[in-house]
């Protein structure tokens, strides 16, 4: 996350976590050993993990600039970084929403 956010974050991109531990000391310990250069949620009433329906950890949801899901991503495995890539340049490409 820290690295798309570097590496497209100057083409639009915003990368934003959402944290569900109840208990806030193992959200800042994991941060602590993997520091984040992206936005963070609290989220822990898991509101928002319910509200898009998560059903496993991690999750990862790609949101055009209209608002809509794009790409949705359950779990992570490195060998799958080419096609995240691809659909996060194919949203970046899309033209801006008339207003």
């Amino acid at each position: 996350m820290s690295n798309l956010q570097a590496r497209l974050g100057g083409k639009d991109l915003v990368v934003i976590a959402v944290n569900v531990d109840k208990e806030p000391k193992l959200a800042q310990k994991f941060l602590a050993a993997n520091p984040a250069n992206f936005r963070i949620v609290y989220d822990p009433e898991g509101a928002i993990a319910e509200a898009y329906a998560i059903k496993a950890m991690p999750t990862s949801f790609l949101i055009g600039r209209d608002g809509q899901i794009r790409a949705t991503h359950k779990g992570f495995r490195p060998e799958d970084e080419y096609e995240y890539l691809s659909h996060i340049e194919a949203a970046l490409r899309e033209p801006q929403p008339a207003k």
